[in-house]
């Protein structure tokens, strides 16, 4: 347990640490390798709780840069998503949810590296019609999917907010408050119903200060590092752990 525990700390650090370079994607990556020491079934309920305590310190320390009116637009579809990720989560097998997630992995990666082609980290958007009111509530949507089945829903959501967003701490700030209101909500929900345990609750308070040094650390390093050619290797890298979930 506790050689596991060290191995989840520093998995879940690694991750934050290449979230504080490329800009997102910690519980992405850090998904595929944490189910591998532990069971899916704690694992997310693990990542939920220390997200919720990492994007809630980004909110507070950057709350002059959120974006009030968009973080409701994205805030509502994605609850209304979130109940449908949590049946995928209690009633579906093991397997099948790690091939579902290995598959969710890939299809972001394979689009983020195709994105990156040629393009400078800050263009890695997709283009949305201004107007499409619609489109970007089923993407939202989406992504309340998959963040209630995996905590897992950013690349969804990144592709709404880099269209509205154009500011990076404007981006950043919104997006943490998107974080720590779902989070909270899951974490909450997790606890009811007894998902949370003892251990999870060990597990998270052991991780969450080791978390916080990393994201001070990432942010001193960002600009040192080629964020376009660290993304491609990253995102190859996820691409392999999604094809290793089905195993």
């Amino acid at each position: 347990m506790l050689l596991n525990s060290i191995l989840f700390i520093l998995v879940v650090c690694s991750a934050y640490f290449i979230e504080g370079i490329i800009g997102f994607g910690a519980t992405v990556i850090a998904i595929p390798f944490i189910t591998s020491i532990f069971s899916i079934k704690v694992a997310v309920p693990a990542i939920t709780a220390i997200v919720f305590f990492a994007a809630s310190r980004i909110a507070i320390k950057n709350k002059e840069y959120i974006n009030f009116k968009e973080y409701k637009k994205m805030i509502i579809p994605m609850f209304i998503g979130l109940p449908f990720g949590f049946l995928m989560f209690n009633y579906l097998p093991e397997k099948m949810l790690k091939s579902l997630l290995g598959l969710f992995i890939i299809a972001v990666s394979v689009k983020e590296l195709y994105l990156l082609n040629g393009k400078s980290l800050d263009e890695n958007a997709l283009e949305f019609e201004e107007n499409n009111s619609f489109k970007d509530k089923i993407i939202l949507f989406l992504g309340g999917i998959m963040h209630g089945a995996f905590a897992s829903g950013g690349p969804f959501v990144i592709i709404y907010a880099s269209s509205k967003l154009k500011n990076k701490h404007t981006f950043r700030a919104t997006l943490a408050l998107c974080w720590t209101t779902l989070n909270a909500f899951m974490t909450a929900k997790n606890i009811a119903f007894g998902a949370i345990n003892l251990n999870v609750i060990l597990l998270v308070a052991v991780t969450v200060p080791f978390v916080f040094a990393t994201i001070i650390l990432s942010n001193k390093v960002h600009s040192k590092i080629d964020s376009k050619y660290f993304s491609k290797f990253v995102y190859i890298i996820l691409i392999i752990s999604g094809l290793l979930m089905f195993r």
